[in-house]
């Protein structure tokens, strides 16, 4: 017997389905209107009517016999729906009894034989017994609309693996219109340094059946790349034989760069935390260095080679000092003043600050900023600091003079404001670009950097609530984007763990 308050499962129109029911109906259960439940739940052909003979739910199979008509169904009689219809009592004697009532064709043109089933509290079941080939039709009906309105990409391959089915969910991911794919291979929608993973996926399919959870980089038609998994599945006739491949795949770029983050942020936390301990350890002895140093200078004569080694001794000092005030600002927790910010003001009075320093090393500057930004509600100072660090790195990738490019514009689908500070120095070579954010991490020579000035720019611009990103060709220059949102930020009290 079936557990109290679980829908038992049935078949098309079976006695095995009523009787399911019965048994269901007569385990103990509280009073939770359980004919109607199981009518919402079954994959029969059911309607439940109440004891007034009006219709109170329709079981999901009966809504795709019914068609888009069939919310209207609810809350009407019976009688108004199917005058045909002999229901005889409304009362079965002794308990429940079922028998067949008449014929209906339904509004999506299917015949249908009707049998009701009474129940002891006056309600009853509409059980639509259709003809041979109609759970197909529903089948195809349901499958149509997974199709339709799945949010995830669903292709079908023929044998030769060509798309014959690109859903409004492929259309969606990839950026092609179903008209623009169907009847091409399916490689056109895979990168060129990819498609050696086509071998292996169908191989695998035909051997094993199927393929599951494929992780792997696909691009859209502007370019853009998307993480993915992939789900493959052979399609067999009766007979056996390999007819075609079905396809699901579903975007997964929000969750890897969600993981990408916080993998980021617990690493920076740790970092932060060392930096901390390491500028407090080093800071007092560094302080009595300098300090001797400094008094024995003033008490050696001038000019002989003692008072160049102490010299020598406060002024590398100094630079360990300069080093830990980076750590210390780096590991220390962010502290705001927010203000409304006209970013253009603020990068026209970096450019002031440096002019003189950029004219100097024949750096022209060329500004496109777009009138009437919109205010973003940020720290000046720190944004200013931010600004000073890009274009610092600018200047000293740029030795033998060059162009510096610095453009504002408002994103409204964004709701943000973005500049980017595009140079024509010597680049970044690609497998450096994803590091350097971290901290410690630099390509300049012995006393040419501390590695940590674009990972503040990093903690300060995600602390805003908004983002960083660099791209650049070895040769060619380098262009840092920046994005803060329009308004008052999410501020992050802190982006690399409390210091």
């Amino acid at each position: 017997m079936p557990r109290p308050g679980r829908v038992p499962a049935a078949g098309n129109g079976g006695l095995g389905g009523c009787l399911d029911f019965l048994l269901w109906h007569r385990a103990p259960k509280g009073q939770d209107g359980t004919a109607r439940v199981f009518a919402k739940n079954s994959m029969d052909f059911l309607l439940h009517l109440t004891p007034q003979r009006t219709v109170s739910t329709l079981s999901p199979g009966a809504e795709l016999l019914f068609g888009k008509g069939a919310a209207s169904l609810v809350g009407k009689t019976v009688e108004a729906l199917f005058p045909d219809l002999d229901l005889g009592g409304t009362k079965a004697p002794g308990g429940i009894d079922w028998k067949t009532v008449g014929q209906i064709t339904t509004p999506t043109g299917v015949p249908c034989e009707v049998r009701q089933t009474s129940l002891p509290d006056g309600s009853a079941l509409l059980n639509l017994h259709a003809q041979p080939g109609v759970c197909t039709l529903c089948a195809e009906r349901f499958l149509t609309s997974v199709l339709a309105e799945s949010e995830d990409a669903i292709l079908y391959l023929d044998p030769e693996e060509r798309v014959t089915i690109f859903n409004r969910g492929a259309e969606k991911l990839y950026g092609w219109k179903a008209e623009e794919i169907l009847g091409k291979p399916v490689e056109v929608l895979v990168p060129e340094e990819r498609r050696d993973e086509l071998p292996e996926l169908t191989r695998a399919v035909h051997e094993d059946g199927r393929v599951l959870n494929y992780r792997t980089v696909r691009r859209r038609r502007d370019g853009t790349e998307i993480n993915v998994v992939i789900s493959r599945t052979a399609m067999r006739d009766p007979e056996g034989h390999f007819v075609g491949t079905s396809v699901i795949i579903r975007d997964v770029t929000a969750d890897v760069q969600a993981r990408r983050q916080i993998q980021h942020s617990e690493k920076m936390a740790a970092v932060g935390q060392l930096a901390a301990g390491i500028a407090h350890e080093l800071g007092t002895p560094l302080n009595v260095i300098s300090g001797t140093a400094e008094l024995l200078e003033t008490e050696a004569a001038t000019g002989d080679e003692l008072t160049e080694g102490l010299h020598t001794i406060r002024t590398q000092a100094e630079t360990c000092r300069r080093l830990l005030r980076s750590l210390m600002d780096y590991a220390r927790r962010p502290r705001f003043e927010l203000t409304d910010l006209d970013l253009n003001a603020s990068v026209e009075e970096t450019i002031r600050l440096l002019q003189r320093l950029l004219e100097r090393q024949h750096i022209r500057v060329d500004t496109r900023l777009e009138p009437g930004l919109p205010a973003i509600q940020a720290d000046a100072n720190q944004v200013e600091q931010v600004l000073m660090n890009i274009f610092m790195n600018a200047w000293q990738a740029m030795p033998g003079g060059g162009s510096l490019t610095i453009t504002t514009h408002s994103v409204p689908k964004a709701n943000e404001v973005q500049i980017e500070i595009t140079d024509t120095g010597h680049g970044i070579a690609p497998e450096h670009l994803s590091q350097i954010f971290n901290p410690f991490f630099t390509t300049k020579g012995p006393g040419g950097g501390t590695g940590l000035g674009l990972a503040v720019c990093d903690q300060i611009v995600t602390a805003h609530g908004g983002r960083i990103v660099a791209t650049s060709e070895p040769g060619r220059g380098t262009t840092f984007s920046v994005s803060f949102p329009i308004g008052a930020p999410a501020i992050a009290t802190t982006t690399r763990g409390d210091a």
